[in-house]
């Protein structure tokens, strides 16, 4: 399976609480949870469709479970509640760019399909 990895473009590590309110302000992300290998784990949950994101103990990727429509929502959710650019990568070395004002899913897949995606 595919999936999406954010980090902070300056390669420093996220902040946990920084990570956990930005999750906490959007009602979609629930069943947080922590375990051996994750700091943060929660679940995207949409009426038709949901992803995983985890914030691991490293603190250095949020990775986003597959690249279907609702991962990407989950996605700009974070950036925007994060309010900071992040960098933006799949696992297969797809595609890699840096986004902070990316609005649609669509945008957001041109710039992945701009970048080397699909």
């Amino acid at each position: 399976m595919q999936f999406l990895l954010l980090c902070n473009p300056d390669d420093s590590l996220f902040d946990v609480k920084a990570v956990e309110r930005a999750l906490h302000s959007c009602p979609q992300f629930t069943n947080f949870r922590c375990n051996e290998f994750d700091l943060i784990e929660c679940e995207y949950n949409e009426p038709d469709d949901w992803t995983t994101i985890r914030l691991g103990r490293d603190r250095e990727t949020i990775t986003v479970d597959s690249t279907r429509p609702a991962s990407l929502r989950a996605v700009l959710l974070i950036q925007k509640a994060l309010g900071q650019p992040l960098s933006f990568f799949d696992d297969g070395g797809t595609f890699d760019f840096t986004f902070s004002d990316i609005a649609t899913v669509e945008e957001l897949e041109a710039a992945m399909e701009k970048a080397g995606w699909g």
